[in-house]
């Protein structure tokens, strides 16, 4: 029922009748009451669509949120799989680095073990977490 049709039809007919004819009185105030009665309707919808607009705005900037904490985690997550990669090429290097060594170390007339300083490790670690996480 398209509301605003109905009051305009009213203010028609409230134009039209005439007071003076029979029952024209009557006729004006029920047509009276009907366009206030429409005019309250009007009223109640345009606060419920304000009211609409108002839940579509929070839900809109619900989904922008959405939206910029699925990119960080995207790129969080590219992140770790680049973590991986490097930790697995760091991985690789040092077993190949003591496959090299071992090898070297019995075909070599030394028997001595070969001392590694605790720093010179950590050092060289800071040096590869600088390189890949770059």
């Amino acid at each position: 029922k398209d509301v605003s049709k109905e009051i305009f039809r009213n203010l028609q007919t409230v134009s039209k009748t005439g007071r003076d004819e029979p029952g024209g009185a009557e006729k004006a105030e029920t047509l009276r009451t009907q366009r206030e009665n429409y005019i309250q309707l009007l009223c109640s919808f345009q606060g419920a669509l304000h009211e609409s607009v108002g839940e579509l705005d929070k839900v809109m900037e619900c989904k922008r949120k959405m939206g910029g904490m699925q990119k960080e985690i995207e790129d969080h997550e590219m992140a770790l799989r680049r973590f991986g990669k490097n930790l697995k090429s760091a991985e690789q290097i040092l077993s190949d680095v003591l496959k090299r060594t071992s090898h070297e170390g019995h075909s070599s007339t030394s028997e001595e073990p070969i001392e590694i300083d605790i720093d010179d490790i950590i050092s060289y670690s800071h040096v590869i977490s600088y390189s890949t996480s770059a």
